[in-house]
């Protein structure tokens, strides 16, 4: 089984702490790395791209927005997923329109956040299964994302 790398991006030291160490115990999680800023997640999306994006709308240093904006491409076949507080106020089709897929608020129980992640872990490995590696590199070199290729595996099982 191969192991997802998560990145959640906050910068209450309480939430990004807490999430890290929930979705640590998961047995379907290699790395969960947790950052404070966006210009930390800005350095770190420079060198490494992860499975899943847990993203805050609010920053001292810019909004979430601006993060997804600034990497849409490096993005393309991370699964983002907005965390806030702010969960019902935001612009949901902006965010959506970035390539998040899931808007959470932080009103709700994060046990329901972690049940989700799992979930979309586990939907994400079934549809790897489903693609030969060759296959997907292939497909990569022909100019479609990850995302495209996994959706059109997940597609093909139906």
């Amino acid at each position: 089984m191969s192991m997802m790398h998560i990145l959640i991006v906050d910068d209450s030291p309480l939430v990004g702490e807490r999430l890290r160490k929930l979705l640590g115990a998961l047995p379907v999680t290699g790395a969960v790395q947790y950052l404070q800023s966006l210009d930390a997640a800005s350095a770190h999306l420079g060198a490494v791209t992860p499975d899943i994006l847990i993203l805050d709308h609010n920053f001292p240093d810019g909004s979430g927005v601006d993060l997804l904006a600034r990497h849409a491409e490096t993005l393309r076949g991370t699964h983002v997923i907005i965390y806030s507080a702010y969960g019902n106020m935001l612009n949901q089709e902006q965010y959506r329109a970035l390539g998040a897929s899931i808007i959470f608020d932080k009103a709700d129980s994060p046990e329901d956040l972690l049940g989700m992640i799992e979930s979309v872990v586990r939907l994400r490995q079934r549809r790897l299964a489903r693609v030969p590696a060759r296959g997907v590199t292939e497909e990569v070199r022909a100019g479609r994302s990850i995302r495209e290729v996994l959706q059109n595996a997940g597609d093909d099982a139906h």
